[in-house]
C-alpha cells in the first residue's frame, strides 16, 4: 500500500510524500481528530514524572529521529498509544441496531479473521458510553470508508447518532448500512472474548459489499489515503 501525497487542508494534515519515506514526518495538525483510542483513553500528566515524559512526547510527534524505548506502565501510556499509532490501518465505523435506534461507532480495531467460515473481529473500549450498544449486538455491520468518506469517521466519532443526514438504509435486522463505502460487511455476533480494558467481539459476514476506489487511512493520530501501489 502507498499514501497518496495530497494535503487534505480541511483535515489539519498534510499527507505524507512518498520520498519522505521512512521517516513518515507529518506537519503538526491543528486538532487530532477523534478516533476510538482518543475517545477512551486518557494521558494524565503526574507530578515527578512529566518532566520527563513530555518532552519525549513532543519531540517525537515533531518529526524528530529520536526513538523511544520503554516498558509500557501506568505512566507511560501516551507513548505506548503513540506506539500503536505506528501502525497505519484503515478507518472503519460500525453500526448496529438498538431498541432506541441506529447508532454507530468509529474504530480502527478491525481485523478480518477466517475465510472459512467468514470470520471478523474488532474491540470495543469496555469504558466506551455505547460499550454497552455493541459488546454482545446480535447484528452489526462494518464499513470499510473509501478516501472521501473522513466526514463519516468523523461524525461517528462524536456521536454515535451521526447516521442522520448520511445515505443509508436498514437491513432486515434492524442494522443500518451506509452506501459507498468501499466494502460493508453484515456481521452476526458469534462470540465476545476478554482483552484488557476492551473485548474482542467476532462476528461471522453474513452478507458483504465491494466497491473500487482509494481507502481512507489513519496513521500517527492523523488521517491520510491509501492506494494500490
Amino acid at each position: 500500500m502507498a499514501l497518496i501525497a495530497r494535503p487534505l487542508r480541511w483535515l489539519g494534515c498534510w499527507h505524507i510524500p512518498r520520498k519522505s519515506y521512512p521517516s513518515w514526518e507529518q506537519t503538526t495538525s491543528r486538532g487530532s481528530p477523534k478516533f476510538p483510542m482518543h475517545l477512551t483513553s486518557k494521558w494524565t500528566a503526574r507530578r515527578g514524572s512529566s518532566s520527563t515524559r513530555r518532552p519525549l512526547v513532543a519531540k517525537l510527534r515533531e518529526g524528530s529521529d529520536m526513538n523511544a524505548t520503554f516498558r509500557p506502565n501506568s505512566d507511560n501510556t501516551r507513548l505506548l498509544r503513540d506506539a500503536f499509532g505506528r501502525f497505519a490501518t484503515g478507518g472503519t465505523v460500525i453500526t448496529a441496531g438498538t431498541e432506541d435506534g441506529p447508532v454507530g461507532i468509529t474504530a480502527n480495531s478491525f481485523s478480518s479473521l477466517s475465510l472459512e467460515p467468514a470470520l471478523v473481529l474488532w474491540s470495543p473500549a469496555k469504558g466506551s458510553k455505547r460499550f454497552n450498544d455493541f459488546a454482545n449486538a446480535p447484528h452489526f455491520a462494518i464499513h470499510i470508508l473509501a478516501d472521501d468518506q473522513a466526514h463519516v469517521c468523523e461524525g461517528f466519532a462524536r456521536d454515535k447518532r451521526a447516521s442522520d443526514g448520511l445515505d443509508f438504509k436498514t437491513n432486515d435486522n434492524g442494522v443500518p448500512l451506509i452506501n459507498n463505502c468501499l466494502a460493508r460487511l453484515e456481521c452476526r455476533h458469534v462470540a465476545t472474548h476478554p482483552g484488557g480494558d476492551h473485548v474482542i467481539v467476532v462476528g461471522e459476514v453474513t452478507c458483504a459489499e465491494l466497491n473500487e476506489g482509494n481507502a481512507l487511512g489513519f496513521f500517527a493520530g492523523k488521517y491520510c489515503v491509501f492506494r494500490a501501489a
